[in-house]
């Protein structure tokens, strides 16, 4: 990956979709975060959450609004940045909840995954790797495995000190 750019992949299992409209009163006070399934913006310490937990008392005049966090149109190369991902809001209520709301199978989850971060892919160094298949169902005359080569390339690993 020599003379490619380094960085970070976010990876996603998947996004819940809004179901409220961007001009909803919740949406524009104390939800407005959730209009942004993905948002990245320059890191400021006084942006530490894209809500508070007094938007309960006043949801539609928030202590916190998402939405100021992105007016400042900052210029982002070269800054320490904040990824804002929103990968659900909403539950609908079955009546298989009760007496707890369920979760197995609901999930989604977020994850940010090295880019380009190394030279050649590490795993190339790993000599323990091992292959099993079922001897009877494996046809030993067409096999694309040599059983006494190696797949190791023949250079030298660099020194670490």
């Amino acid at each position: 990956m020599n003379g490619h750019a380094r960085g970070y992949r976010i990876h996603t299992t998947g996004f819940s979709k809004n179901v409220l409209p961007d001009d909803s009163p919740l949406v524009k006070g104390g939800g407005c975060w959730s209009k942004y399934q993905l948002a990245v913006t320059k890191q400021n310490d006084n942006e530490r959450t894209t809500a508070s937990h007094f938007v309960q008392g006043d949801p539609f005049n928030p202590a916190v609004s998402f939405d100021r966090f992105l007016e400042n149109n900052d210029l982002l190369l070269d800054q320490d940045l904040v990824a804002w991902v929103t990968v659900g809001i909403h539950h609908i209520p079955s009546s298989e909840d009760l007496p707890v709301t369920t979760t197995p199978g609901k999930t989604l989850s977020v994850a940010m995954v090295p880019f380009n971060n190394y030279e050649r892919d590490p795993s190339i160094h790993s000599r323990d790797a091992a292959v099993f298949w079922n001897s009877e169902k494996f046809n030993m005359e067409n096999q694309y495995l040599d059983l006494n080569g190696t797949c190791i390339p023949k250079f030298e690993l660099p020194s670490i000190m």
